[in-house]
């Protein structure tokens, strides 16, 4: 009975998903994220956030042309890098290698204070040839919890085009 109730649960949560393409990858998404794309960039906001600009988003996805010599180690340092850097009030609390659909990625995963409430930011890496890819949820760990399962999945159903 609990597996039954388990898998009609998966499959609601399967049809609320909507495939979102740009053209270099494309993602599964919830229903109710609000969708953005710009030239570089896809930007989700989830339901309960408003904002006027795309970069305040609550997850996005950056593709980057990288050259050909860029390691896996190489673009996550600058990617932890540039989070020390910008937001100090952050702390690393994990740092682990994941996939990122069928692609091999890093995770890293922050906590901290950012604009004055109790923050998650959760940054992944993937790479395909000479492509990069960041993915990002920012928000409060209350969001965070929320919209997890949610972020998972996009993580999961990430693929290059």
């Amino acid at each position: 009975m609990l597996k039954r109730i388990f898998f009609l649960c998966l499959l609601v949560g399967m049809a609320a998903a909507k495939p979102v393409t740009t053209r270099l990858f494309e993602v599964n998404a919830p229903d109710a994220w609000e969708e953005r794309q710009t030239p570089s960039a896809l930007y989700f906001l989830y339901p309960g956030k408003d904002t006027d600009e795309p970069e305040d988003a609550n997850v996005s996805i950056n593709a980057n042309n990288i050259s050909g010599t860029m390691s896996m180690d190489s673009l996550t340092y600058m990617g932890k890098f540039q989070i020390e850097q910008a937001m100090p009030n952050m702390k690393l609390v994990s740092s682990n290698p994941m996939k990122v659909g069928k692609l091999d990625g890093h995770r890293f995963e922050w906590k901290g204070t950012n604009k004055g409430k109790k923050s998650v930011l959760i940054q992944v890496f993937a790479m395909n040839g000479r492509q990069s890819y960041e993915i990002k949820f920012i928000g409060s760990e209350t969001d965070y919890n929320s919209q997890r399962s949610s972020f998972e999945s996009l993580l999961r159903s990430f693929r290059p085009l």
